[in-house]
């Protein structure tokens, strides 16, 4: 089968393109964008309103905006748009490999644009042999069974890979039956990286053993895939039943994972590992996963979490507790200020209304600031005048002990708390100001996804 069918075919058969909506094409000006770039637009029914080529010039080699230059003139010659970024200078965090750091930066981009303009997706050149040098690579980095997956051919983000069913001699075939031109990139060469030492001895090898070993292990990878989603969605099911929301700080029924298979119980680890470990942080390894595992299953009473988190077992509960900076930990706020801020473990949200929107609790007092807990305070139960010890009312109400200085709570000014935030979920209060004015104070927890301010 000619390359372009079996392009087509891939692109067909996993629906990865509608051919009526508009696609990003992330080219790079070497041989495979390039390939992918003329086989899209032979197949776009109206390529210059389907295809924007985008080119995203990291800065970081000499020649870097000779490439731009190149794709932008291919980008003339075929009649498309052409948009380039041009990615500030950048220091890797602690422990992150700056190829990992440049990959994000650059999806980031892709994803900026996409946005920008409307499209439906992003389309990258990765080959079946990309794919197999993906599997080896996390292979020898301690990846679990999931580093079998390798690179999916459509990603939930809307990244698609029409080329994933080609190997690079498909594309290198293509390229000279096509006259096309392309620019190497030196960086290719340089065997300190572990992908290129992969790609100049270990896969040479593995093709003279199978001459089609990319395309055995693409697959392979999808019969993996295709278990690996039904996993997916009975660890989803288990989650639920614990209480899992994908939000932090998070109170988990412990019994829920007793009874399940180490393989589900390793997926549900895996899938609160990913919801909490910052994006920054690196790959997610092996050992990370039995740590939480172990947690879960209360072999372990405590697992730390990349960037700061980590999550507990007491016995009945698993506790998962966010990182929470200094100045969250000891900021203090006047609810009728209007903002945002973050206080404890959470996003605290105060907004001037005119009528009340939800049956939430209300505060007349005036003098009243939202912070975390301190030694001495107390709880005042609502219509009581005898307070009673704050932590004595937190340990009746059974709020972890790791969680109760991440509360944010309502104090007034005598140390008596009139309100506290509900641990791993959102919860608020209503506040008058001195004016006879209504305030609303919304608290979420900090991981769950951001709400805009009206």
């Amino acid at each position: 089968m000619s390359l372009f069918r079996t392009v087509f075919q891939t692109v067909a058969q996993n629906r990865l393109w509608d051919f009526r909506s508009s696609l990003v094409l992330a080219v790079s000006g070497g041989r495979d964008s390039m390939v992918m770039l003329h086989i899209l637009v032979r197949i776009a029914p109206d390529p210059a309103s389907q295809l924007i080529i985008a080119h995203i010039d990291h800065g970081m080699r000499a020649g870097s905006a000779d490439d731009a230059a190149f794709v932008e003139h291919e980008a003339i010659r075929y009649g498309l748009p052409f948009v380039c970024r041009r990615l500030a200078p950048l220091k890797p965090a602690s422990g992150e490999s700056a190829e990992r750091a440049w990959r994000q930066r650059r999806y980031n981009a892709l994803h900026a644009l996409r946005v920008q303009i409307g499209a439906t997706g992003i389309a990258t050149a990765h080959t079946a042999t990309d794919h197999l040098e993906t599997v080896i690579m996390r292979l020898t980095m301690g990846a679990g069974p999931r580093g079998f997956l390798g690179i999916r051919t459509r990603r939930d983000d809307r990244v698609i890979r029409p080329l994933i069913d080609s190997t690079r001699d498909d594309i290198a075939h293509y390229a000279a039956e096509h006259a096309i031109a392309w620019r190497d990139d030196p960086s290719n060469t340089d065997l300190s990286h572990p992908r290129n030492a992969i790609r100049a001895s270990v896969i040479p090898v593995l093709q003279s053993i199978n001459p089609r070993v990319d395309h055995a292990a693409v697959r392979a990878s999808r019969m993996l895939e295709r278990e690996d989603r039904e996993l997916s969605r009975w660890a989803e099911r288990i989650l639920s039943v614990a209480g899992w929301n994908r939000v932090l700080p998070a109170i988990l029924r412990a019994d829920v994972f007793f009874t399940e298979p180490e393989v589900i119980i390793n997926r549900c680890a895996t899938a609160i590992y990913t919801a909490v470990a910052p994006a920054q942080t690196g790959r997610l390894v092996t050992d990370h996963i039995t740590r939480l595992v172990e947690c879960v299953t209360g072999r372990r009473n405590h697992c730390p979490l990349p960037g700061g988190a980590e999550a507990r077992y007491d016995g009945q509960r698993i506790i998962l507790i966010p990182a929470v900076s200094p100045a969250a930990a000891a900021r203090s706020v006047y609810p009728w200020t209007p903002g945002l801020w973050e206080i404890g473990a959470y996003d605290v949200l105060t907004q001037e209304i005119d009528a009340f929107e939800d049956p939430l609790p209300i505060i007349t007092e005036y003098e009243i600031q939202i912070r975390t807990r301190r030694p001495r305070d107390s709880w005042r139960p609502p219509d009581s005048e005898s307070p009673v010890s704050l932590s004595e009312h937190l340990r009746i109400r059974r709020i972890p002990a790791i969680l109760r200085d991440h509360l944010p709570l309502a104090a007034g000014p005598d140390g008596d708390i009139r309100w506290i935030a509900e641990p791993g979920i959102p919860s608020g209060a209503y506040f008058i100001n001195e004016l006879g004015g209504w305030i609303k104070l919304t608290c979420r927890p900090r991981s769950a996804i951001k709400w805009i301010m009206s």
